[in-house]
């Protein structure tokens, strides 16, 4: 896991956002236990995004990601909005479907920055 600066990032919710709770594993097994974060003990939360990241040459990158949560409280996130990310980041990496995938883990609340543009006939 490497921790980095979320000055650049934001993060796409699509049109459906599903947060779930984030589940221990023990011996490959999933507990009732509600997963927490090891640096705050907060619960955890996940659901799925697209990570936009703007390079040095201000290109803007686009990646699906999981992104997990720590908060007192699940949150409550607005369809086609993207939020910035205050703070560290720490990223993992994983082997889903044959491809790598990205786990983010934010610890400060993600702050609403663009509302996506209007769909014609809505």
């Amino acid at each position: 896991m490497i921790s980095i600066d979320s000055s650049n990032m934001s993060v796409f919710i699509t049109s459906k956002v599903k947060v779930r709770e984030v589940f221990k594993y023990e011996d490959g097994k999933r507990s009732d236990t509600q997963s927490r974060d090891e640096v705050t003990g907060l619960p955890l939360y996940s659901f799925s995004a697209e990570l936009i990241t703007v390079g040095a040459d201000g290109e803007e990158n686009v990646e699906e990601v999981t992104v997990k949560i720590a908060a007192k409280d699940e949150p409550v996130l607005k369809p086609r909005t993207q939020y910035g990310i205050a703070g560290q980041v720490d990223i993992s990496t994983y082997v889903r479907d044959n491809r790598v995938a990205y786990s983010l883990i934010v610890r400060e609340p993600l702050v609403s920055s663009k509302p996506a543009a209007p769909t014609l006939g809505k």
